[in-house]
């Protein structure tokens, strides 16, 4: 079956356009609302215009007729588009329609609708340059598209900024890395609270052995025995002046 390529239409309305352009000629668009129907149906219409087929567009409400040709007006077509819905159309207006539709022939040649074809469809290949770029996949597996939506989904500052020379050769495995060691870390600080309301955040040591420990055990006893004689010190010189608990 030959196809036909709507870039602007979501996969189900390219089928049912196609369906109607390509192997149809009668053809029922239903849905729930919010679907697109009426969009797909404007599509349809404007091309069947442009092969030069006639068509009969039939709803079940008003209301749908009214947003279909409210579309079509839109894009200039609604001089091409005979209402006759209604009992109460008049002969004068039917007349009156047909008259400005034979009137805008006339008054545009065929030059000016190439131009203009040919001008949509720069602007088209334009938009979808716009397009390509937001969905291009980058090495490290995220586009620009899916970056913009899950930094929205943020609602905090940023913290730092990733240079560049990093994202030039960032991989879909370095990018997994990363992810695991935020994960990694977010569950330690959940587990650890915060660094720098920890206990032990003045210590600056990056390595550990047996004689780190026992450096530390020596200096952590003569420092609990500073304090008690301080302590003892002050019991003697302020008995009731000063609570312990106030100063250590």
């Amino acid at each position: 079956m030959p196809q036909c390529g709507f870039p602007w239409l979501n996969s189900t309305q390219e089928t049912a356009v196609n369906k109607v352009l390509c192997t149809r000629d009668v053809a029922i668009v239903h849905g729930p609302p919010g679907t697109g129907k009426s969009q797909t149906i404007t599509n349809i219409i404007a091309n069947a215009l442009y092969k030069g087929k006639r068509v009969l567009f039939v709803a079940e409400k008003m209301a749908a007729l009214s947003v279909v040709q409210n579309r079509l007006a839109a894009i200039g077509l609604a001089p091409f588009c005979l209402e006759i819905h209604s009992n109460k159309t008049k002969k004068s207006a039917v007349i009156s329609q047909l008259k400005e539709t034979t009137e805008i022939i006339r008054q545009t040649p065929p030059e000016e609708f190439r131009k203009e074809a040919e001008r949509l469809l720069n602007l088209r290949a334009e938009l979808n340059q716009y397009i390509e770029a937001l969905h291009k996949e980058y090495p490290f597996g995220v586009s620009l598209y899916d970056a913009i939506i899950h930094y929205q989904s943020v609602d905090v500052e940023s913290c730092f900024d990733i240079p560049q020379a990093y994202l030039d050769t960032l991989d879909k495995n370095t990018f997994a890395q990363w992810e695991d060691a935020i994960e990694l870390l977010v569950r330690t600080a959940n587990a650890c609270g915060h660094p720098y309301q920890h206990p032990l955040t003045g210590i600056s040591i990056t390595e550990y052995s047996s004689a780190v420990k026992e450096e530390s055990s020596l200096l952590l006893t003569g420092f609990i025995d500073l304090l008690t004689t301080i302590r003892q010190k002050l019991d003697v010189l302020m008995p009731q002046a000063v609570p312990h608990d106030s100063i250590f």
